[in-house]
């Protein structure tokens, strides 16, 4: 569905990606990892051509989405951003009229009000993102949980093929985080969504995520299965703290566990890992 062919882009003329190679499969789910300033947000303004790539190409079903108009692409990949309720336009809005917004790349330059197709489209993912009830709040009466599910179904009613998420959950309670991602899992296993997020929580990219990307100083320090990337000798190289990788008991998958400085301070179950590599 989409690659990324040797893009370099930043801001202000500094480089934040470097020489980014990596193909996003048809119907997976691929989470994107790494430290702070490490160019995972960079690169999902660069897919959505919110900033402008320096060099190389991103092929979109086959085009390069810089001869891809906005509205074109708009219809084909939703964008979930971080902070989307900050802008004040959204101020006075309800709930409903936010995923209503999700319509405008399907409107006509003269068409001013929704049409019964646009309402039901509405309906349908208002429903499905259990913001059906929400309606007619104002958007900032809302919760960071409830307006992240708004944002998501102003998402869903582009009816992408595409969707991009930078950190949806962050900030939220466990309950939210979890709320989201299964819905972010419904959307792929039931809809076929293909899906690009960016997650902070390691344990939530191997439970939910097909592959990880992991970035580190705006390069692609791995990509693969979550066994592949999230081992102990690759975290602690790129994240520069002790932790101790094992398995879920229920999924299989990694499981992260953190170690502070008091319990790492002459553990011997800390040496003898070193000690047998």
């Amino acid at each position: 569905m989409l690659e990324v062919k040797n893009l370099v882009c930043g801001y202000n003329n500094k480089f934040i990606l470097k020489n980014i190679n990596f193909e996003l499969k048809n119907k997976e789910i691929l989470g994107i990892i790494g430290p702070n300033g490490s160019g995972k947000t960079t690169l999902l303004r660069a897919i959505s051509k919110i900033i402008k790539q320096q060099a190389g190409q991103i092929i979109f079903e086959g085009k390069d989405i810089k001869k891809t108009g906005l509205n074109e692409l708009a219809k084909k990949m939703a964008v979930v951003m971080q902070f989307s309720v900050a802008s004040e336009s959204y101020f006075n809005m309800t709930a409903e009229e936010i995923v209503q917004l999700g319509r405008t790349p399907f409107h006509s330059r003269l068409q001013f009000s929704e049409t019964k197709q646009d309402e039901k489209i509405v309906e349908h993912a208002m429903l499905l993102t259990e913001t059906f009830n929400l309606r007619n709040r104002p958007i900032l009466e809302l919760s960071g949980g409830e307006r992240q599910l708004v944002f998501i179904a102003r998402a869903i009613v582009q009816q992408p093929k595409l969707l991009v998420l930078d950190e949806p959950t962050a900030h939220l309670d466990i309950a939210h985080q979890i709320r989201i991602l299964d819905l972010t899992k419904k959307l792929n296993t039931d809809f076929g969504l293909t899906v690009m997020v960016v997650l902070h929580d390691l344990n939530l990219a191997s439970e939910y995520c097909d592959r990880i990307m992991l970035l580190n100083n705006g390069n692609i320090r791995k990509i693969g299965i979550p066994s592949e990337v999230l081992t102990y000798q690759i975290i602690e190289d790129v994240y520069k703290t002790v932790v101790v990788v094992e398995k879920n008991p229920i999924s299989k998958k990694p499981y992260i566990i953190l170690v502070s400085e008091a319990d790492r301070t002459g553990n011997p179950v800390i040496d003898l890992r070193y000690t047998e590599g």
